[in-house]
């Protein structure tokens, strides 16, 4: 694989992780309006799915099971750890990056 497509997938999985991690963090009401109406604002483009129908249908979840697994979680995890915890259940290789990504002040990549 050349360098421009090894970059160019790693751009991919990394915007997947972080429309994940926004999913996670708007289910269980984390998310800023702010972040929301940003990632609404690209739905145009993306077809006929809103971000959160595209996670939910590449992970086979819904906002049920994402507010099962959370508040298991914060019985005994802080917010952050528990959105981490489901992040890292759903294969995200760099949970805690993604969700500082999302959570913080950044610019979404």
């Amino acid at each position: 694989m050349g360098k421009k497509k090894a970059r160019a997938e790693a751009v991919k999985e990394r915007l997947y992780w972080f429309l994940a991690a926004a999913y996670v963090a708007d289910v269980v009401g984390l998310l800023s309006a702010d972040r929301v109406a940003k990632l609404a604002s690209f739905e145009a483009a993306a077809g006929p799915q809103t971000w959160q129908e595209h996670v939910q249908v590449s992970l086979d979840i819904d906002d049920n099971f994402v507010k099962k697994v959370y508040g298991l979680c914060r019985e005994r995890k802080g917010e952050v750890e528990s959105l981490a915890f489901v992040l890292q259940g759903l294969g995200c290789p760099e949970a805690e990056a993604r969700l500082e990504e999302v959570l913080g002040e950044e610019e979404a990549p």
